[in-house]
Parts: structure tokens; sequence; C-alpha cells
């Protein structure tokens, strides 16, 4: 139990951690009030040991595509940000700074092959 009480969610939260957040349009965001749409978390481990999660925003288990259908939905509540490799979140970002429908495929299938 030990283990499993060291790495829970509020201690990762509450070591050294740093947080990036992203928005609409693949950009830095200062403010966490605003629409977050990806973020990065890398927390201290201690030791030199760094762990790095990346979450991306999805809808109904899908990637959320803020040019697609539903972009214009009331539907912020029912989005969440879900962990994914960085594969994932790389593919999402592009296709946030980009808008190239090619790299949201490509989030979608890497976010399915997990």
């Amino acid at each position: 139990m030990k283990f499993i009480d060291s790495y829970s969610k509020e201690n990762i939260r509450s070591k050294e951690s740093s947080q990036t957040f992203y928005g609409p349009k693949g950009d830095v965001l200062e403010n966490k009030d605003d629409k977050i749409f990806a973020e990065m978390l890398v927390v201290n481990l201690g030791k030199d040991n760094f762990q790095t999660q990346y979450l991306i925003r999805t809808y109904n288990n899908l990637p959320f595509d803020p040019m697609g259908p539903e972009a214009r939905r009331d539907i912020w509540r029912r989005t969440t940000l879900k962990k994914v490799n960085e594969d994932t979140f790389n593919f999402y970002l592009t296709y946030l700074q980009t808008k190239n429908s090619l790299y949201m495929t490509r989030t979608q299938r890497s976010y399915i092959n997990g």
C-alpha cells in the first residue's frame, strides 16, 4: 500500500511539478481559467527522477475537435482531460496549431491504439 499511497493523484499534484496549459490554437496559456485543450504535467519524483504526463481534451471518449461539428454546441461540461501518450499529444497540438485534418486523424488513431 505504501507504493500506491505514495503515487496517488493528490500526492503527484502536491509535489514539485510544472504544468503547461494549451489553448484552442495550440498556444501556451498563462491563466488556468481559460479553456484548456491540452496539458503537460512534469512531476519531480525526487532523486533526479521526472515523470511527464500528457493530457488532451476528449468528448465521448474521442479527442475533442474544436473545428468539428460539436465545437459550437454547449458541451464543454461533458468534455474531460484524459491521459495519453506523447505521440498522441504531439499530433493533437500540431492539429490545434495548423488546423490540418491529417493530424486530427493521426491523433484519433494514436488515441485508439493507446
